[in-house]
């Protein structure tokens, strides 16, 4: 999805969720932890494999640098943090219409806000994140937690990249069938 961020993102979450789901299930919380833990020794017997420790070695390349460098840095990270800006107030109250421009994002940025604010201005960005956010509370409303979890990693995956499309279609589709149900 995106590379480590995203699975590490994806990982912390699904753990918060679990835990939020099965509050009282301490046996399954457990018997998850007990798969991961295998799941972590197979990959490290199978450590050898050229294709797994090429995988291995990207995921743990910031813990990495974090021991050796004492920085925790995330190339990718650093080009996301460089590319964000400020558009001009043209741009960003009427939006320039441009997604991409000559076969790169437009103005070569990075973060799914700033490509939201740069195509549709203030006013459509309001109104796909305004989107995003009800269709989140609308399906969750009854677990306020697992509801704010939600919300969280949309924003932090709409940092990085845009995904609001992804959410509305996913959770006004899945109110939806809550609805018919």
């Amino acid at each position: 999805f995106y590379g480590r961020s995203g699975l590490a993102v994806t990982v912390i979450t699904n753990i918060i969720a679990i835990g939020i789901w099965n509050r009282k299930k301490w046996k399954q919380i457990l018997l998850f932890f007990i798969v991961i833990l295998f799941l972590f020794i197979f990959l490290f017997l199978l450590k050898n494999n050229s294709v797994i420790s090429d995988w291995i070695e990207c995921i743990v390349r910031p813990f990495i640098n974090l021991v050796t460098t004492g920085s925790f840095n995330n190339y990718s990270v650093n080009i996301l943090l460089d590319s964000m800006f400020v558009p001009e107030w043209k741009t960003l109250l009427l939006g320039d219409g441009f997604f991409t421009y000559k076969g790169n994002y437009y103005m070569n940025v990075d973060s799914g806000i700033v490509r939201n604010f740069l195509f549709w201005g203030i006013l459509g960005a309001g109104v796909s994140y305004f989107t995003t956010i009800y269709s989140i509370l609308e399906i969750k409303k009854n677990d306020k937690l697992l509801c704010l979890l939600m919300i969280c990693v949309f924003c932090i995956f709409e940092l990085k990249g845009d995904v609001y499309y992804e959410f509305i279609t996913l959770f006004l589709a899945i109110s939806f069938v809550e609805k018919i149900i």
